[in-house]
């Protein structure tokens, strides 16, 4: 149960964060097409994610929960971008490229796909 709210409180700062940084970045750069919110949040989330992945290797001493609040919630809340960098460069370094290919493959290439075909959908029933 603990291990729950560790990550449900992480989820909620992430979500925060991700909110107020792409407000702020709107105020910054103004309204624009390009995502730019969007992508500072998934690339600052990746290089966090790469941080916390180097840490806890160098210092395996930090509690599961630490973890738990600091990746699956933090990061998860803040991009869910992040969790898709740091599983595929585990895969990497583990030598798993077959499943490595798969999983950038399956989530760049079908996750476009679906988001095309949910809009799609939308788009024929209405």
């Amino acid at each position: 149960m603990n291990q729950i709210l560790f990550v449900g409180l992480g989820g909620f700062l992430g979500s925060v964060l991700r909110f107020v940084s792409g407000t702020l970045i709107g105020r910054f750069y103004g309204d624009s097409l390009f995502p730019l919110a969007t992508l500072m949040a998934n690339l600052l989330g990746c290089f966090l994610a790469g941080v916390l992945m180097g840490t806890i290797e160098r210092f395996p001493i930090a509690p599961i929960d630490m973890r738990l609040f600091l990746m699956t919630g933090v990061l998860g809340g803040f991009t869910t971008f992040a969790a898709f960098g740091y599983e595929s460069i585990y895969l990497l370094r583990r030598g798993e490229l077959l499943m490595l290919a798969s999983n950038v493959l399956l989530s760049v290439g079908a996750g476009l796909f679906l988001v095309w075909f949910g809009l799609w959908i939308v788009e024929k029933l209405f």
